[in-house]
C-alpha cells in the first residue's frame, strides 16, 4: 500500500481546458482565501462562459430538425456564444482585473455544469422576485 505524499499539493491555474468534477457547490477550498483576478483568469473563466452559452443553447434544441436546420442552429449557437464570451471577457478585463476575489468562487466557476450555476458562482444568488 503506498504512503501518503508529504509533498504539498499545487492546485493547477484556471484554464479553459479544465474538467469539471463535481457539483460547484461541492468545490473544495485548498488555497488561498482571495486573489486578485488575473488577465488570464478572465480569459480562463470567459472560455468557460463559452462553453457552458453553447451547451445550454444547444440543450434547448427542438428534437425533429433536419440535418440543414441543425447545422444552421449550431452556427447560430456558436456566433451568439462567442459574442457574448467575448463581451463577458471585456468586462472582466475591465472591471476585475486586479481585484480581489474568493478562490473558492473562482473555482466553483469553472466546475459549473450552466451559465446559471457560473453567475452564481461568481455574483452570488440573485434578489428574489
Amino acid at each position: 500500500m503506498e504512503q501518503p505524499s508529504a509533498e504539498p499539493t499545487v492546485e493547477p491555474e484556471l484554464t479553459n481546458t479544465s474538467k469539471a468534477t463535481s457539483a460547484p457547490t461541492s468545490v473544495e477550498l485548498t488555497g488561498p482565501l482571495s486573489r486578485e483576478i488575473s488577465g488570464t483568469d478572465c480569459h480562463a473563466l470567459a472560455g468557460k462562459y463559452n462553453a457552458l452559452t453553447r451547451s445550454d443553447e444547444k440543450a434547448k434544441l427542438p428534437e425533429g430538425l433536419n440535418s440543414a436546420q441543425m447545422v444552421a442552429a449550431e452556427n447560430n449557437i456558436e456566433k451568439g456564444a462567442d459574442i457574448l464570451s467575448g463581451r463577458w471577457e471585456n468586462g472582466c478585463l475591465e472591471s476585475l482585473v486586479g481585484k480581489e476575489h474568493p478562490e473558492s468562487n473562482l473555482k466553483c466557476a469553472m466546475a459549473a455544469k450552466t451559465v446559471a450555476a457560473f453567475d452564481v458562482c461568481l455574483n452570488g444568488p440573485g434578489e428574489p422576485r
